[in-house]
C-alpha cells in the first residue's frame, strides 16, 4: 500500500494509480482504471529514488537520435525502473505518464574494497559432488568481506546446497533456492567464518541439487 501501480503496455498504457489496498489476491487504487487483457503493469514506489541531470541538448528534428551519458551511483544487483524526462528551458518537465520508461537488471560493480578474492567455478550441469571446483591454495592468510554465488540455470524442484572447505574444515554454507540464480552470504555469516591460513586446500562441495533439474554453471566468488 502507497506504492504505485503503472500500466507499461495495452489498454490504459501511461496511467498511474496509487495502491490503497494489497490483498494476497487483489489490489485497489485511489481512481477508476480500465484494464483488459491487453494491460501489462508494474509495481513501483511511490517517489523517483534517484535522479540524474545529463548535459543540456540542443536537438530540434524529433527523427535524430540523441546519446546521454549521465553519472550514477554505483546500483548492486537491483531491478530498477529507468526513466527519461525532457525539461524545456523555462525548467517545466515533462508528466510522468508520459515518459519513455524502462525496466532493468543492473549488476554493478563490486567496489575497491572487494576486488580482491577468487573464485570457485563448477562448470555444466550440476550435481553432488564431495569435490567440484579445481584444486585452489592461498599464498597467505585470508579474511572474507563477502560471498556471492551464481548459477547460469537455476535448480528447480528443490534447492541447490553448497559447502566451502578449508582444508577438512566446513567453512561456510550457502543456498540457492529454487528457481532464484544468486545467493549472498548475510554479516552474520561472514563475521562466523574463520580466517582462512595459507596453503589450505579451499575445495567446494555440492550436497543438493535441484530435483527436476539441478542447476547449472556455478560460479562462487570469495571477495577480502
Amino acid at each position: 500500500m502507497g506504492n504505485v501501480l503503472r500500466v507499461i503496455q495495452g489498454t490504459g498504457r501511461g496511467q498511474l494509480r496509487k495502491i490503497t489496498g494489497n490483498t494476497p489476491t487483489q489490489l485497489s487504487w485511489d481512481a477508476p482504471l480500465v484494464l483488459d487483457g491487453t494491460s501489462v503493469w508494474i509495481v513501483e514506489v511511490p517517489s523517483w529514488d534517484y535522479t540524474g541531470d545529463s548535459t543540456t541538448i540542443n536537438n530540434a528534428d524529433s527523427l535524430h537520435a540523441v546519446s546521454l551519458n549521465i553519472p550514477t551511483d554505483n546500483f548492486i544487483d537491483q531491478a530498477l525502473v529507468i526513466a527519461g524526462f525532457t525539461v524545456d528551458v523555462n525548467g517545466n518537465e515533462s508528466p510522468d505518464g508520459d515518459v519513455a520508461i524502462r525496466e532493468d537488471w543492473i549488476y554493478g560493480a563490486e567496489g575497491l574494497a572487494k576486488v580482491a578474492g577468487f573464485s570457485l567455478p563448477v562448470s555444466g550441469t550440476l550435481g553432488i559432488q564431495a569435490d567440484a571446483a579445481p584444486a585452489f591454495y592461498l599464498d597467505g592468510d585470508f579474511t572474507a568481506g563477502s560471498v556471492k554465488a551464481y548459477v547460469k540455470s537455476a535448480p528447480v524442484g528443490a534447492d541447490l546446497v553448497f559447502t566451502i572447505y578449508a582444508g577438512a574444515t566446513a567453512w561456510l554454507s550457502l543456498t540457492i533456492p529454487a528457481g532464484s540464480t544468486s545467493v549472498a552470504a548475510t554479516q552474520a555469516q561472514i563475521d562466523g567464518a574463520a580466517t582462512i591460513p595459507a596453503n589450505t586446500n579451499v575445495r567446494l562441495a555440492i550436497t543438493a541439487v535441484g530435483t527436476t533439474f539441478p542447476g547449472s554453471d556455478l560460479s562462487v566468488f570469495i571477495y577480502s
